[in-house]
């Protein structure tokens, strides 16, 4: 098997290929019309009777190159071990063989930040990878974070499973849905805890946490408390300046003279000056209509005698009603 890795500008390609004649069959034609979950991408050109694959890895990297800096974490193993299985059940769907899959580490591909697996189907293997499942099992041991209590229980029952002649995958789900020992969980809790902490937590008190932590809060009210106060010890005795005087009589609002009208009460029920001054702008608009259609003769002597007097008079008035209508109508509906 020949094996060409190819880069351009855009996209990153694995190519393999034999070195004999092949033809294409079903499976050939069932990879290039379907997307499968868990499978690398491929399309298969033909080059004088030799068939190549071309598998795209563009994002992904090696997981024999990242293993080389990295241990495998629980998270991680059963991460590689669920898409195992899922792809596997996906081939079955797409009447196609496991014995096709290339389980070596060179031939698998990861997305590093989510850490989805992707496999690599070769049709010319089928039948030739039977031992491959026990070598990434034995693989997952020497690579497996052995600082990981969950990781090290887990690759324990791998290591069982290994031993037999032939691995099976559901006993692998079986031994992946078991839970680590209790005592294993306490020690892991353990090691996480720092000892020089716990040494200084116990010498101070409850109660000097329990200030340290209203301190911080009267400081920045929005920042989270470092020493979380324990809910049953908690003080709910609101502070004498946070107090708010309870009624449960409706406030009216009272306004200056300089700024707004006082309220008062007509017909038993409460009427604003607010509702009156907006009427204004109503009544000047009439009084201008009346003005120019020349049926007071007074107004219309006094408009020919004084007319820059009366135009005066008539910008202020409407200036007035510019200040009255921005004031109570659009004011009000920013508020």
């Amino acid at each position: 098997m020949n094996i060409i890795y190819v880069e351009d500008m855009s996209e990153s390609y694995m190519i393999l290929s034999e070195e004999q004649q092949q033809e294409m069959d079903y499976q050939v034609q069932m990879l290039e019309r379907n997307e499968i979950l868990g499978l690398l991408p491929v399309r298969v050109k033909q080059v004088d009777s030799q068939l190549q694959y071309y598998y795209e890895i563009s994002g992904k990297q090696q997981l024999g190159k990242w293993l080389e800096e990295n241990r495998l974490s629980y998270y991680q193993v059963k991460k590689l071990m669920q898409a195992l299985s899922d792809t596997i059940g996906q081939l079955e769907c797409y009447l196609l063989s496991e014995q096709c899959l290339m389980l070596d580490q060179e031939y698998i591909y990861i997305e590093v930040e989510t850490w989805d697996v992707s496999f690599c189907y070769y049709p010319p293997m089928n039948g030739k990878n039977r031992d491959e499942i026990q070598s990434l099992v034995k693989l997952i041991l020497k690579k497996i974070d052995h600082r990981d209590p969950e990781a090290v229980f887990l690759a324990y029952g791998l290591f069982q499973e290994s031993l037999n002649d032939i691995i099976s995958l559901k006993r692998i789900q079986t031994i992946m849905k078991q839970k680590e020992p209790e005592e294993w969980k306490y020690e892991k809790r353990e090691k996480e805890f720092d000892p020089k902490i716990k040494k200084c937590a116990d010498k101070r008190s409850e109660s000097e946490k329990q200030e340290e932590t209203l301190e911080d809060k009267e400081k920045d009210p929005y920042i989270p408390l470092k020493n979380p106060i324990p809910e049953e010890k908690q003080d709910w005795n609101v502070p004498e300046q946070l107090d708010i005087p309870k009624t449960d009589q409706k406030l009216e609002k009272q306004y200056s003279k300089g700024e707004k009208c006082k309220s008062f009460v007509l017909s038993k029920k409460m009427v604003s000056a607010e509702k009156i001054w907006m009427a204004v702008p109503f009544l000047t608009l009439l009084l201008v209509i009346i003005i120019f259609s020349g049926k007071i003769i007074p107004i219309q002597k006094m408009w020919a005698k004084y007319p820059w007097i009366c135009m005066g008079i008539l910008l202020f008035v409407l200036g007035v009603n510019f200040i009255i209508i921005k004031r109570w109508y659009f004011d009000e509906e920013n508020e």
